[in-house]
């Protein structure tokens, strides 16, 4: 059917209206992809560029810190540690003595150092043997003297515990009774070294009567 005028120019318009929009829109959809895609490429580098977190592995604890804490529980006082060693500073409950114990390594084994007043007096008992007398018998004898022991039982306990942090391959009764006689030793000037062994270890006591003090160190065989 031949179309009318009007028609024919309405036809013509829109033709002409598409022929001038379609490429406006096609440069507009072209724009637009190679905006997207440029910001999706983008973030994929900063993706593949962006470090890899690796979880931190935790810091080990040293056998010579973990074995002060072990005793810092018991004895509280004050920590230092250093490099390959740790110390405790405390107050002994047992005689108010100041006590230093010391954890370091010695070919790749925990080794402790105790350092602490004795002051030998203060573990001395004396005994005061008992005179009798009669009304009718005068003695004219000379009257015994005053014996002097020492009662070490309380600091060989206190020993004892410390060294057992370390050491726990011995019966703690047993030791503390060996430590006991060799700090009797001591103190009373028999000897100025004794040594106590302990498993695998080996527990040297140095006393020097001129200052009062106790060492004791405990290493390998």
């Amino acid at each position: 059917m031949p179309r009318t005028p009007g028609e024919k120019e309405k036809v013509e318009k829109r033709i002409r209206i598409e022929k001038a929009v379609i490429p406006i829109v096609c440069v507009i959809a072209v724009s637009a992809f190679i905006l997207i895609s440029a910001v999706l490429g983008k973030n994929r580098v900063k993706d593949t560029s962006a470090p890899q977190t690796t979880e931190t592995p935790a810091p080990t604890v040293s056998p010579c810190s973990e074995l002060i804490e072990s005793l810092y529980k018991r004895f509280n006082g004050e920590i230092n540690e250093g490099a390959d060693s740790a110390s405790l500073f405390f107050k002994s409950p047992t005689d108010g003595a100041d006590v230093t114990v010391i954890a370091y390594l010695s070919s790749g084994e925990t080794c402790l150092r105790i350092v602490r007043n004795a002051d030998a007096g203060r573990y001395a008992v004396i005994t005061t043997p008992d005179v009798t007398e009669s009304i009718f018998i005068v003695d004219r004898t000379e009257q015994p003297e005053a014996e002097i022991s020492y009662d070490c039982s309380a600091l060989a306990g206190e020993l004892s515990d410390i060294i057992s942090a370390l050491t726990l391959d011995r019966d703690s009764a047993e030791l503390r009774k060996s430590l006991d006689e060799k700090l009797v030793m001591l103190l009373s000037g028999g000897a100025k070294k004794a040594s106590v062994i302990c498993g695998a270890r080996m527990i040297e006591l140095e006393y020097n009567a001129s200052d009062g003090i106790l060492k004791v160190t405990v290493e390998p065989i």
